[in-house]
């Protein structure tokens, strides 16, 4: 059975409804008296009427209290929305957006639903954040949303919550940008030399808002003719502009560098006219310093022509000079007292900042050789501007320099640019190995003849092999990257048998011994005769050495902290 009122089902036999209260009509707890009256069946009928409404009063009241307790537990709740307002300022298209809260009339309502708690109150607002999904860069008919958050579980404790997501508005009313261009009276002008010369500008109009000052240029200086430079209005001054109501026509402007007067850039640039002219002036400045600083032991053959190097600063970099041409010559210097061997030496004169202006090139000359050199073996005695192995001086002056300067070499100097390590014998070609055989066989034989007395004879000079030594650490010091060492041996008397006939070695070196292209040879120096020792126990001594043994230690052995080495088939029976 169900409740005619509510619907709720009736279960016992209760005469109300447990639910809302309503009687129950024929439930079966429930007497129905219809007899007549005075009759003596059943109850009273004035103390039922009572007892019926005792009874829907109290239901009623046990409904009330229901709604209280119900609508009484309820968190109380404010929709944000209502408090979020969005406002719009600057001009169409550079438009920006403001968000707020009305805290004041927030804080208000805050206040009648938390009577007045200000720690609830502040705990409450303390949680409500608001954020735009833009905010600049508007124009009108854009959409802007605000995005609120807050943090209910914070606020359970004051039986309170807050409500509502977001609130968009639509970008109107926004006043146009007017559009200027302030490029139209900027003159930029470009002063220097090239690659050094420097950017100039100046705003000329009469705009009140323009200034020179506003601009900037990058790259302002190290240009080049032909290099192209931007003019800009940064981006802090183009948004005061707009805040005023101005809008650029464009920001930055591109000019290309011209006029400038230009240090040479490459060997092909420069003129007949003034390579002749350096070339005498080099032929003089070497001729000057030979006659000036040689002694008169020393003489060098008529000097040749043997290539050039030039070089040009990098973008970018900086370094001595912007660009600089070495014009290289070359002659055999020898000694007439033999202080060191004939050697081959080059010699290098710098013109350095070479200047194009007006059809006409002009540079900076040095008045001396370029590089050093020791021509003598013990590395004292006899030295000479310039270099006596021209792969050293490829080194120092194109290598040594790759990182600052464009650097190329020209007219046969170019093949110095590589060359072959000797890490072998086999690596030294026969007609170069004889080369170096009849070079140590002339030392040797002009120190018998200047030092053996005349008792003293040695026959039968004959090369017995030959030791390679090098480095393990190759360097730009082709001198100290290898030796080769040609031994030559010949049988030492005496006339008046003060010793029997001897064997004696005599080792020569040649230090830095290099394959170049084109199948040429070079060294860079030569010793004279290694070791000194004793003939049996006379007072007769030599340079070079009886014992093949001694000769191995102090030539080979001496030396394998720093060299690797190699013994030809000759040498083998002292040492390997």
């Amino acid at each position: 059975m169900n409740c005619p009122n509510c619907g709720a089902e009736l279960k016992g036999a209760g005469k109300f409804c447990p639910k809302c209260g309503t009687p129950v009509p024929g439930n079966p707890g429930e007497q129905d008296f219809t007899g007549e009256p005075g009759a003596s069946a059943g109850p009273d009928p004035g103390k039922k009427k009572k007892f019926w409404i005792i009874g829907a009063a109290a239901a009623a009241a046990v409904a009330l209290i229901v709604i209280l307790v119900v609508v009484l537990g309820q968190p109380k709740k404010i929709n944000l929305e209502k408090y979020v307002e969005i406002n719009f300022s600057g001009y169409n298209t550079k438009g920006r957006a403001e968000v707020s809260i009305q805290w004041e009339e927030l804080s208000e309502k805050l206040m009648d639903i938390l009577d007045g708690n200000s720690g609830a109150l502040l705990a409450a607002t303390g949680t409500v954040q608001v954020s735009l999904d833009q905010d600049s860069g508007l124009s009108n008919g854009d959409e802007v949303k605000a995005e609120i958050s807050y943090n209910n579980e914070l606020l359970k404790q004051y039986n309170f919550q807050f409500t509502g997501k977001s609130v968009s508005r639509t970008v109107e009313d926004l006043e146009e940008l007017e559009e200027v261009d302030p490029f139209g009276d900027l003159t930029v002008s470009f002063t220097g030399i090239s690659p050094d010369g420097q950017a100039e500008y100046e705003y000329t109009g009469s705009n009140p808002l323009f200034s020179t000052d506003m601009f900037q240029c990058e790259p302002r200086d190290g240009l080049r003719n032909g290099d192209v430079v931007t003019v800009t209005i940064p981006e802090a001054r183009e948004t005061s502009l707009n805040d005023a109501g101005y809008m650029l026509a464009r920001n930055s402007q591109e000019y290309t560098v011209e006029g400038l007067e230009e240090y040479v850039g490459s060997y092909a640039d420069l003129t007949e006219e003034f390579l002749t002219y350096a070339k005498q002036e080099a032929e003089d400045v070497i001729n000057a310093y030979i006659a000036r600083d040689y002694s008169d032991s020393s003489s060098v053959t008529p000097i040749e022509y043997a290539g050039y190097i030039f070089q040009y600063v990098k973008p970018g970099e900086s370094g001595d000079y912007y660009n600089a041409l070495y014009i290289i010559y070359r002659g055999t210097v020898s000694n007439s007292e033999g202080g060191f061997h004939d050697t081959k030496v080059y010699y290098p004169v710098c013109f350095s900042n070479i200047l194009a202006s007006g059809g006409e090139l002009t540079s900076e000359m040095a008045d001396s050789v370029t590089g050093y050199s020791n021509l003598s073996d013990s590395g004292w005695g006899y030295s000479t501007n310039g270099y006596a192995n021209p792969l050293t001086a490829y080194s120092e002056l194109v290598t040594a320099n790759v990182d600052v300067y464009e650097c190329e070499a020209g007219d046969g100097f170019e093949k110095y640019e590589t060359y072959t390590p000797i890490s072998s014998l086999a690596d030294i070609a026969q007609e170069d190995m004889q080369t170096l055989t009849d070079r140590a066989m002339n030392i040797i034989n002009a120190y018998i003849a200047d030092e053996y007395s005349d008792e003293n004879r040695a026959d039968g000079l004959a090369l017995a092999g030959q030791y390679l030594l090098v480095s393990k650490a190759q360097g730009n010091d082709f001198k100290e990257n290898n030796q080769v060492i040609v031994v030559c041996s010949a049988t030492v008397s005496n006339a008046d048998n003060d010793f029997t006939p001897t064997v004696v070695y005599y080792p020569v070196r040649f230090s830095g011994v290099v394959n170049l292209p084109g199948d040429e040879f070079i060294y860079t120096a030569e010793s004279e005769v290694l070791g000194n020792t004793q003939i049996q126990d006379t007072w007769t001594y030599t340079n070079g050495y009886t014992d093949g043994a001694k000769m191995f230690s102090d030539l080979v052995t001496a030396n394998r902290t720093d060299y690797s080495y190699e013994v030809s088939e000759g040498l083998k029976a002292f040492g390997e």
